[in-house]
């Protein structure tokens, strides 16, 4: 997977450069967390995605958002097209730099 420059992480989840690591070379995250990421299918779309559930199919995508919680995760992704689409100011190329 790779990492977006406008990561978002929720204060109850660890993050240090070895998870960093982890998450980038070997697709793996160890921590009960969601994942909100692009999509593998369509990269035009966003996805909530369980940790463990995370593989290879997911290294082309980008990690936008890594929370405790669903609720979180789909609150987030609210905000994220709402400032991609409502407010303009964002681009969803944006993301994947």
């Amino acid at each position: 997977m790779k990492i977006s420059k406008y990561l978002w992480i929720d204060e109850q989840v660890k993050w240090n450069s070895k998870t960093r690591r982890d998450l980038e070379n070997k697709h793996y995250y160890k921590q009960r967390a969601y994942i909100i990421c692009t999509s593998y299918i369509n990269h035009w779309l966003f996805e909530i995605v369980e940790a463990h559930l995370i593989s290879e199919r997911y290294a082309e995508c980008y990690v936008v958002g890594i929370t405790h919680s669903k609720q979180r995760a789909i609150a987030h992704v609210v905000e994220l097209i709402d400032q991609i689409y409502n407010r303009e100011s964002q681009s969803y190329i944006s993301f994947k730099t």
